[in-house]
């Protein structure tokens, strides 16, 4: 699903120009169940002035006046289940005008990033189908191998696409087909040893392994889902944040040298802590706790999270320019070395062969 690359508003003095339906929000507020079962998680976000517009190809809801308050309120889908933040709507909704950046409330001072908005973080290592990014001033662009990503983007694939992205701290994190993610924060300074990172995946299947900012302490790497919150400890998981009234799943995995970290699963109703590979926990509700962590078996990783794990297995391990320059060089040594014995060998057994011809010589003679 893609955002559409065109804003449009409402006629002046019309109240609803759309056949849409509409919900006015009113001060107080701290959430509005949005109609349409899932529909809120799979819904185009517009801001319309002071209006909020969520589209979709079957359905328009005009959330009138959801701008006008401070403190936005959380939408949810139809049951309660799974939440879109405020902060999150802020996001998704795009700029104030095109060519803008999205301004927050006062009350987003609190979260505010640790770069700078529109930060080069990352870059696109691998791509199967079609991908977009929604950067921060409402501008789509079509994603390929080597398109840059930058902080605040909202990364979108198709129903066939997949995304892999490396990270400027050396995280992998790859989504799978009909997904939406929110970058929202990554700030990573390796020689003080600091950083944070928060994704807000949407929908869809995701896998991603941890770089230096898991390192840097514990939940300083985040992934958000509207059901549940993962604090990464340093590790490789895979995750499924699912539409209203299916699993959403999240497995912790071995890493490639078969070492293993922790993760913590929680929401507003409890925390499930992980800490062996193939462990796995569910949850359907925002407001319900996480199942009790199961360990399932290897051959079900793929029936849970499609492909999402084989793209981030075959994103090679990066290295930096100084240690890659290091490694040619030793290589070439060796190459030259490993020449200058063989010649030398070479040489022992041409002597070897011309001092058995000559004494062979002599015997002849002798005789």
């Amino acid at each position: 699903m893609t955002l559409a690359a065109t804003r449009f508003g409402p006629d002046a003095g019309r109240e609803n120009p759309w056949d849409a339906e509409l919900l006015v929000v009113t001060s107080g507020s701290t959430s509005v169940p949005v109609p349409g079962d899932d529909f809120v998680l799979r819904a185009s976000y517009e801001r319309l002035g002071p209006d909020l517009m969520l589209t979709g190809p079957e359905r328009a809801v005009l959330l009138k006046d959801y701008f006008l308050h401070g403190d936005r309120p959380d939408l949810t889908t139809t049951d309660g289940a799974a939440v879109i933040s405020g902060d999150l709507v802020n996001r998704l909704s795009g700029p104030l005008a095109p060519g803008q950046f999205a301004q927050g409330s006062d009350s987003d001072n609190d979260n505010l990033p640790t770069a700078e908005p529109g930060a080069l973080i990352g870059e696109v290592e691998a791509l199967e189908g079609g991908a977009t990014f929604i950067r921060l001033n409402g501008t789509s662009v079509v994603a390929e191998t080597g398109t840059k990503v930058f902080l605040g983007d909202i990364v979108e694939t198709g129903e066939d696409g997949v995304i892999g992205v490396r990270f400027i701290d050396d995280t992998t994190f790859v989504l799978g087909e009909d997904g939406r993610m929110v970058i929202d924060d990554l700030g990573y300074d390796p020689e003080e040893s600091t950083g944070k990172s928060v994704f807000n995946v949407v929908q869809g299947t995701f896998s991603f392994v941890s770089g230096g900012i898991a390192k840097t302490g514990d939940d300083a790497m985040v992934v958000m889902t509207p059901v549940v919150t993962i604090g990464i400890r340093g590790t490789k998981v895979a995750g499924k944040a699912a539409v209203e009234g299916q699993e959403n799943s999240i497995t912790l995995l071995p890493e490639a040298d078969g070492s293993v970290g922790q993760i913590a699963v929680s929401n507003s109703a409890g925390t499930q802590l992980m800490t062996q590979p193939f462990q796995t926990t569910t949850a359907i509700s925002a407001f319900s706790v996480p199942s009790l962590p199961q360990i399932v078996p290897e051959s079900a990783i793929n029936q849970l999270y499609g492909n999402v794990n084989d793209v981030i297995s075959n994103i090679t391990v990066s290295q930096s320019p100084d240690e890659s320059d290091d490694e040619d060089e030793e290589e070439s040594e060796d190459e030259e070395e490993g020449e200058g014995e063989a010649e030398a060998e070479g040489e022992v057994e041409e002597e070897g062969e011309e001092g058995e011809e000559g004494e062979a010589e002599g015997e002849g003679e002798a005789e």
